[in-house]
């Protein structure tokens, strides 16, 4: 019996990390937000998550980490998603 109650204990689903991201979008929010050291700003990062497709989000928010010079990586951040729409409008 003691092994069939592990067998049902393994089949449950993890807890939620956090119950505030209850949405793929709300996670990458929360991911570029603390990967670009600015949390003050989580409402732009969910804005953007929610309009650009998030590998193209994961893809400038690597451009920005791979750049050792950057004093203030959220503004890179935004730079790089404004020349993206302007690209992509064309």
């Amino acid at each position: 019996m003691d092994s069939l109650k592990n067998l049902t204990d393994k089949k449950r689903f993890p807890a939620k990390r956090n119950p505030k991201l209850h949405s793929a979008n709300h996670v990458l929010a929360d991911e570029l937000a603390a990967k670009l050291n600015d949390p003050k700003h989580f409402g732009f990062y969910l804005r953007m998550a929610g309009t650009i497709p998030h590998p193209v989000l994961q893809r400038l928010a690597g451009q920005v980490l791979e750049n050792p010079k950057v004093d203030n990586k959220g503004r890179l951040f935004a730079y790089l998603i404004k020349k993206y729409n302007e690209e992509s409008k064309k």
